[in-house]
């Protein structure tokens, strides 16, 4: 594991079409842990993840088409995406996913307290979802989100710079 120092470079660029693969690695990362306990056969999962990633995808750019989408770099390595849509009133993290190899060495902190200044400055707050079982919910707890509500397989995250 490689994580970033605070030295490192992070530079966020606009997603291109040729970051596809990447995009589409990354969002099966995600669901390894998942895909493990399947007793399917590996070609199958691979057809399974491809068509879930396809649809999120299209879901993302189609209702969030004015927010940015961004692939992470640090020092020039492909390391996650950020997509955000930055509303009147309010920031919606829509989705932030970093490599394995990132996770935990605190990029993400470094992206979601940038996304927060941003917010205090603007008078914003900041929104998001998180699955229930993801260990992620220490993280945004950590980053002082308060969990609002729950539908029981997301937990709608709120921060603000003012005290709700």
């Amino acid at each position: 594991m490689i994580p970033p120092v605070p030295g490192d470079k992070i530079t966020l660029r606009c997603v291109q079409p040729e970051d596809r693969d990447f995009a589409r690695w990354l969002y099966a990362t995600t669901r390894r842990a998942e895909m493990a306990m399947l007793p399917w056969a590996p070609e199958l999962k691979e057809t399974f993840l491809a068509q879930q990633f396809q649809a999120q995808w299209d879901d993302y750019w189609r209702r969030f088409a004015g927010g940015t989408h961004h692939i992470v770099e640090v020092d020039g390595r492909m390391a996650g995406r950020l997509f955000v849509d930055r509303r009147e009133d309010e920031i919606l993290i829509v989705d932030i996913t970093l490599a394995p190899e990132f996770r935990g060495g605190g990029l993400g902190t470094r992206l979601v307290e940038t996304i927060q200044r941003e917010a205090a400055t603007t008078g914003k707050s900041v929104i998001g979802h998180v699955e229930c079982n993801n260990r992620a919910c220490s993280f945004w707890r950590k980053m002082g989100f308060a969990f609002t509500r729950s539908d029981g397989v997301y937990f709608e995250i709120l921060w603000s710079a003012v005290p709700v």
